[in-house]
């Protein structure tokens, strides 16, 4: 008997979107070739009631053994070999009783049925895998075969619970690969059954298979089924294979995308920090007995206020030459973390990623917009997306900040000797909470699309004073379209702390 994969997933699966193990067995539905007969014939005498005896081809049974019978009317289903009447047992028998008595209703004298089918039944039959999270064992699964004879294991619930993000350090030049973000899966897998012995079934597991050499990436990403954008359809069937490239460098395949929805451009400003992330699943070219140099970097370009280009960089984001560099990396790419190729002079940045120059991801824009205005009221966020990067936006518009307070009070019993500072009404808690309220400021309608996902992100954080604060985004989430293409995003927030008080 074996177990046979039919589908693993595939090399970069989004971890929210099934992520899918399929086998098949060649047990069929529960048995395996040889040790299936079409021509049995079931014996008892009217009345009898005593066990029914099967006669059959040569099959490998003992006494407790389970069949399978087919054809044979009231007596289809799965039946206990109960003693063995004709044959070497476990090698050949030819005729076996089960401990099923005659139906005297359904008898022919000395004939029940003939030309029944009679299969070995494994019993407590299960397919078993083994789940190995960046190559460590975290837990065993086991399933029974579904209405399509099929074994399936979705593992996205299991892999959801090791993801997360992937923070850079704000304003840091170093590019990283992926921690959190995303996690190298692998299975082992064998089978479980049944196993007679003396009439006494066990429940038997065997030996594993090793499938260590077909490990996948899970990347903390969600994919939409349907992707609808005022009540028109844009996409259909996403795939995570959108976000990144395999094989670009021998079949000539174009950019693929970061790990992001944000527009094509981006407003920031000269002192912002911002990352990006994009897998790189490019086989490389760099192995064998003379392995040469693979470099992966993105081009910077940078612009004047005239749009006239100031300077192009290669800036080196891993470089090897004994293995592949295929992964998923975070990038820093904002003003603050490209301080040593942003000059005053700069107003337009872009950056795009190759493999030894050949280009990974699609092009990106930054356009550096700083307001000097001391009235100027600027909140920044940054929030996982749901393709599992980093996305950020300032919110400079209109900022409202409310209180909510809760007070717990009880009366004490004051002194006949009054003393002034004494109470009654004695506050021994209080809950504070304060809600804010920001707005974009003018935004493209690109811009209000992208910033609708915030809302859904599990993880938002407000940039103060170079320092990252977790805030919850409450469902209070407002568009207003003041023109054609002109849009005001207004989104209510707290601090996702408690604060501490004193008590009376």
């Amino acid at each position: 008997m074996a177990l046979t994969v039919l589908s693993r997933p595939d090399s970069y699966s989004a971890a929210y979107l099934p992520v899918e193990y399929k086998f098949t067995s060649d047990l069929s539905p529960n048995s395996i070739s040889g040790e299936s007969d079409s021509n049995g014939t079931l014996f008892g005498s009217d009345n009898s009631g005593e066990d029914i005896l099967v006669g059959t081809q040569p099959l490998p049974l003992v006494v407790g053994d389970y069949v399978y019978l087919e054809n044979a009317g009231v007596y289809n289903g799965v039946h206990r070999v109960s003693s063995i009447n004709n044959g070497t047992e476990g090698v050949s028998v030819t005729g076996f009783f089960i401990d099923t008595p005659v139906t005297t209703e359904t008898t022919l004298p000395g004939i029940l049925k003939q030309a029944v089918e009679v299969s070995k039944y494994y019993n407590n039959y299960n397919a078993v895998v083994d789940v190995y999270i960046s190559g460590s064992f975290v837990v065993r699964l086991r399933t029974r075969r579904n209405f399509d004879n099929e074994f399936i294991f979705d593992l996205s619930s299991i892999i959801q619970e090791y993801l997360g993000s992937d923070l850079l350090a704000l304003g840091t030049s170093t590019t990283s690969t992926s921690v959190d973000l995303s996690k190298e899966v692998y299975i082992q897998y064998a089978e479980e059954y049944d196993v007679i012995s003396n009439g006494i079934a066990t429940l038997t597991l065997t030996s594993f298979t090793d499938d260590s050499s077909n490990p996948f990436t899970a990347v903390n990403s969600t994919i939409p089924y349907v992707f609808m954008n005022d009540f028109a359809i844009s996409s259909v069937n996403y795939n995570l294979s959108d976000f990144y490239s395999t094989n670009a460098l021998f079949n000539g395949a174009s950019a693929y995308n970061w790990l992001t929805l944000q527009p094509e451009e981006v407003r920031i400003s000269s002192n912002d920090s911002y990352q990006m992330s994009f897998i790189n699943a490019t086989e490389t070219y760099n192995g064998g007995p003379n392995p040469i140099a693979v470099n992966l970097d993105y081009v910077l370009r940078t612009y004047d206020n005239q749009g006239s280009l100031i300077a192009t960089n290669i800036v080196v984001i891993d470089t090897d030459t004994t293995t592949n560099l295929e992964g998923v990396y975070n990038v820093p790419v904002g003003p603050s973390n490209l301080s040593a190729y942003i000059t005053s002079d700069v107003v337009k940045y872009t950056v795009q990623t190759r493999i030894d120059e050949f280009i990974l991801a699609d092009l990106r824009t930054f356009i550096i917009e700083d307001d000097c205005s001391p009235t100027r009221v600027e909140r920044r966020f940054e929030w996982v997306n749901s393709l599992g990067g980093i996305d950020a936006f300032t919110f400079k518009g209109k900022e409202v900040r409310d209180i909510d307070v809760e007070k717990r009070t009880f009366k004490r019993i004051l002194n006949s000797v009054r003393s002034i500072p004494e109470r009654s009404v004695t506050t021994f808690g209080v809950e504070t909470k304060d809600v804010y309220t920001v707005n974009s400021g003018i935004v493209s309608k690109k811009e209000r699309d992208w910033l609708l996902s915030l809302v859904e992100s599990p993880e938002v954080y407000l940039v103060v004073d170079g320092y990252r604060l977790p805030v919850q985004v409450n469902t209070t989430f407002g568009v207003e379209k003041l023109a054609e293409y002109s849009y005001n995003v207004t989104m209510e927030y707290e601090l996702a702390y408690e604060k501490i008080i004193q008590r009376n």
